[in-house]
């Protein structure tokens, strides 16, 4: 049996201090990854990945070095520690702000609660019922192509520092969906449920049957047949209501990226881009005053949850948008102390290959207090755009330009049952959200996941969430998305 993850950490810290290291923090992983996507009744994907490493950060007049490796061995650990070190004291003749952290001492232990271990569920089981998906999707006549499928992340985690914490952390992350192709007369369409981007939860392998992927074909294909007859989206200016999966992408695009302190600081500028939200924003209006924004890793069964950050700060909720004005950033320790700030706990690796870089983990816009039915009794003529699809957004986050599956007219108050085909709008970040002038209750608010961000030099791919209800804008362009 192979020595705890524990026991590994100490011989990295070990190695460490012989090597002259001061404060040094070891992150040791075992991730697993499964994915399997059925089309029509043909199995496209089954992949199983498994992977097992470390990453050590070594500190040198506060500048970092980072290295890591798959090799546990006692050569291997020491090569690692010299790289780090290497890089550490190369830092010091680029770095613009040392910053020596103070090392967490925490132990505790965190595991995501997961009713059924989707690892456990035979594969044999998972696409059948992606295949029965699939065959009544397929029945409809219009309906040309059906694709579902059911994927899990499992992460065992140990953060372990110089100065004694020691966090252990179990993240199961499972998600599932359908989508469906329906064409008529050169005109084709796709419908998906439960949504296109964000499909994601943590939570084992109930949320696949709580989602009941069969039992939601019909709805899903009947709106995807109706698209094919309706009109495109009209263009010009209206006022717009964003159902929760739309608003998804809106709020993860110009508030999330935006307010991830390293882009804000230029950290980012190179490979993702800047920010518009510079410091001299922090305590000024960012939109509405109906925008109330947290950042909250310790959302339940919310894709980015944790009980500790990849810099063991424990996780917290924490407001960063209130009543309409900015009050904090996405940080980690270095970050924040540069605004003479606290962590938000956004520091977040991938993987152990990676240095942890901030990150967003579950960033919501809180609901208000109106129904759906008041929202579209008061918007008078208007459009409800639902289910993102595709987005552009500037490098400073300011222009944007978002695309969704189906719009819903609304006139006279009230919604019609007519469709749009291939509704976008466009805006530019300050304005738009000044432009918020209702907010959905509680019962209008869905929180989904993406394992998908891309961010850093080089690319990692995080797994974030966000929670909206629906919203309402005035004033917006809108069109049809090519």
């Amino acid at each position: 049996m192979p020595p705890p993850m524990e026991e590994r950490a100490d011989r990295i810290l070990s190695a460490a201090s012989r090597a002259g290291v001061g404060p040094a923090e070891v992150r040791v992983e075992r991730a697993q990854h499964s994915m399997l996507t059925v089309r029509g009744d043909e199995v496209e994907t089954l992949s199983e990945d498994e992977g097992f490493g470390f990453g050590i950060s070594v500190f040198v007049d506060g500048c970092e070095g980072f290295a890591s490796a798959s090799d546990f061995s006692d050569a291997t650990i020491e090569e690692a520690v010299a790289a780090a070190l290497e890089a550490a004291r190369a830092s010091r003749t680029a770095r613009r702000h040392p910053f020596a952290p103070s090392m967490p001492t925490s132990r505790a232990r965190f595991r995501t609660p997961v009713e059924v271990e989707p690892w456990a569920v035979p594969v044999d089981e998972q696409i059948a019922l992606l295949v029965d998906a699939n065959a009544r999707a397929l029945r409809h006549s219009k309906v040309i192509l059906a694709r579902s499928f059911v994927g899990w992340y499992r992460f065992e985690r140990l953060y372990a520092s110089s100065a004694g914490a020691r966090i252990e952390q179990d993240l199961v992350e499972t998600g599932a969906g359908l989508s469906v192709t329906a064409a008529a007369d050169g005109i084709v369409e796709v419908r998906s449920y439960p949504t296109t981007m964000f499909t994601w939860r943590a939570a084992g392998y109930e949320l696949v049957r709580e989602l009941d992927l069969p039992g939601n074909v019909e709805r899903t294909c009947a709106e995807a047949v109706r698209l094919l007859e309706a009109p495109l989206c009209p263009s010009g200016s209206s006022t717009v209501l964003l159902g929760p999966y739309m608003m998804m992408l809106q709020i993860h695009e110009s508030i999330g990226h935006p307010l991830e302190l390293d882009r804000v600081l230029g950290d980012e500028k190179g490979f993702a881009g800047a920010s518009f939200a510079t410091p001299d924003l922090l305590g000024r209006r960012y939109g509405s005053d109906l925008m109330n924004v947290v950042v909250d890793p310790t959302m339940g069964d919310a894709l980015g949850s944790y009980g500790f950050d990849d810099e063991g700060t424990p996780a917290a909720r924490r407001p960063v948008i209130r009543d309409g004005i900015l009050v904090d950033y996405l940080s980690s320790r270095e970050s924040a102390a540069r605004l003479g700030r606290s962590s938000t706990a956004s520091m977040r690796t991938v993987g152990w290959k990676h240095k942890p870089i901030v990150r967003m983990s579950n960033l919501s816009l809180l609901p208000g207090d109106s129904s759906l039915d008041d929202l579209v009794a008061t918007t008078g003529e208007g459009l409800l755009i639902e289910h993102a699809t595709a987005g552009s957004i500037d490098d400073n986050r300011l222009d944007f330009q978002f695309a969704a599956e189906v719009g819903y007219r609304i006139r006279d108050g009230r919604l019609t049952g007519e469709l749009v085909r291939r509704p976008s709008y466009a805006g530019r970040t300050p304005e738009f959200w000044s432009s918020l002038d209702g907010l959905g209750d509680a019962s209008t608010w869905r929180c989904g996941g993406t394992p998908s961000c891309g961010k850093g030099q080089p690319l990692q791919i995080a797994h974030v969430s966000h929670g909206s209800p629906v919203a309402r804008f005035r004033g917006v362009r809108i069109g049809v998305h090519p």
